[in-house]
């Protein structure tokens, strides 16, 4: 497995608030700004389905393989012969919030595609956990900080 890029950062929002904005689905391209759109079969629970539209590649299917609330979520995507695998994690120690986000790779071709489309995946997970803080933050009516 290869770990395509890894972002922990600190923030005010709640453990709630950052987990509300996971499960709305749909609005991932109001603060994940590579993708174009996003859609699930059903609600926001473990083994559900749903299309996801990455800005200049093609549709894609996705599945929830973990789903805790208030605690950690992971999707997978498949590329030929590669999983794509995104691992959300949200928690509350000492008196803050912190978020991670985790792009990893498994595979045959893990290694291709890390070289392909590793580094816009990277640039992306930055810019989009920062959005999704302030996302949350503002839903609680509080200020972004990072790590």
């Amino acid at each position: 497995m290869r770990i395509v890029h890894k972002v922990t950062l600190k923030t005010k929002a709640s453990t709630k608030a950052i987990w509300k904005v996971w499960q709305n689905v749909e609005d991932w391209p109001g603060w994940d700004k590579e993708l174009e759109w996003v859609t699930i079969d059903g609600p926001f629970i473990e083994g559900q389905t749903g299309k996801i539209k990455p800005k200049g590649s093609p549709v894609s299917s996705f599945k929830i393989t973990t789903c805790v609330p208030f605690k950690q979520c992971t999707s997978v995507s498949k590329l030929p012969l590669t999983q794509l695998i995104f691992d959300h994690y949200v928690k509350f120690e000492n008196g803050e919030t912190l978020i991670t986000h985790q792009i990893l790779m498994k595979g045959p071709l893990s290694w291709l595609f890390n070289k392909l489309i590793g580094p816009k995946l990277k640039k992306g997970l930055d810019e989009a956990v920062r959005h999704l803080i302030q996302k949350a933050e503002n839903s609680e009516g509080k200020k972004e900080y990072a790590l």
